[in-house]
């Protein structure tokens, strides 16, 4: 009675400890999966972040040379800015 109690546990735990060891290698896997994505992700909203502070610079200095072309604006003569408004529409057509 005791041999075949043995023979069937032997024979049970082959497959037991494969599927044992599958389980434990499919956890792993998701595991790293999620830390892949982890670390895709952090490396993305980095360089969001740089971007958009690249884009608040940008936006930054083109308010600084709006203000510089008004105040320049405001010291030209008519006569200069009556040039200057033909050049434009020129460079615009």
């Amino acid at each position: 009675m005791t041999d075949t109690i043995y023979l069937y546990l032997s024979l049970m735990l082959a497959p037991i400890s494969s599927i044992v060891t599958w389980w434990a290698a499919r956890r792993k896997r998701r595991n790293e999966e999620v830390n892949d994505q982890q670390t895709t992700i952090d490396r993305l909203l980095k360089r969001q972040s740089e971007i958009t502070e690249w884009i608040i610079q940008l936006q930054r200095d083109n308010i600084r040379l709006q203000k510089e072309i008004a105040r320049l604006m405001s010291i030209l003569t008519p006569e200069q800015l009556i040039q200057y408004q033909q050049l434009t529409r020129s460079e615009n057509e």
